[in-house]
């Protein structure tokens, strides 16, 4: 069985550098001929999001995106010593039997400051695991990201693409 890759930049900011490390993940896993699809937060209607009345777009990104995946990338952001709302909103509106259980995930933080959402990253495999989704151990912390990135939005900094790079090789063995 090919494994289905779901990369998910978990913030709502727009041209945040969620998306620029996200959309990395997605170009090495094309590039390494696996498929993969990306949802990207902020192109959702997550104010919308109800969870007793699914919308036809929430149904059909539900369908056709989390479902067939196998494998989660959340890249997520530091809100407040944590992950964002967004993105429990969104794990939250999903039908997690169909949508979760079972599956595998990897997790990358990233942060202005110093500790790259460690924390979030924490809070975020308590929720995965409670949904009974199965973490990698191997996280990627980026602390201090606009200095990781370029003018451009690319990863320059040696020893965090080098931790990257392992995170997804480990990711698509495990």
């Amino acid at each position: 069985m090919k494994d289905n890759y779901l990369v998910v930049a978990g913030t709502m900011r727009q041209h945040s550098n969620t998306e620029k490390v996200a959309r990395w993940y997605v170009e090495q896993l094309e590039q390494a001929g696996k498929r993969v699809r990306y949802i990207n937060l902020n192109e959702l209607p997550i104010a919308q999001f109800d969870l007793n009345h699914k919308t036809e777009q929430q149904e059909a990104m539900e369908n056709t995106m989390v479902q067939p995946a196998t494998k989660f990338i959340f890249v997520v952001p530091e809100y407040n010593g944590s992950f964002p709302g967004s993105l429990k909103a969104w794990i939250d509106c999903c039908d997690v039997k169909t949508a979760f259980w079972g599956k595998k995930a990897a997790i990358t933080g990233l942060s202005s400051g110093r500790n790259g959402n460690l924390r979030g990253m924490d809070h975020l495999t308590g929720v995965l695991n409670y949904m009974k989704i199965n973490v990698m151990h191997y996280k990627v912390s980026l602390p201090t990201i606009p200095q990781i990135l370029n003018a451009d939005g690319q990863i320059e900094d040696a020893m965090h693409l080098d931790m990257m790079k392992r995170q997804l090789s480990d990711f698509i063995e495990f």
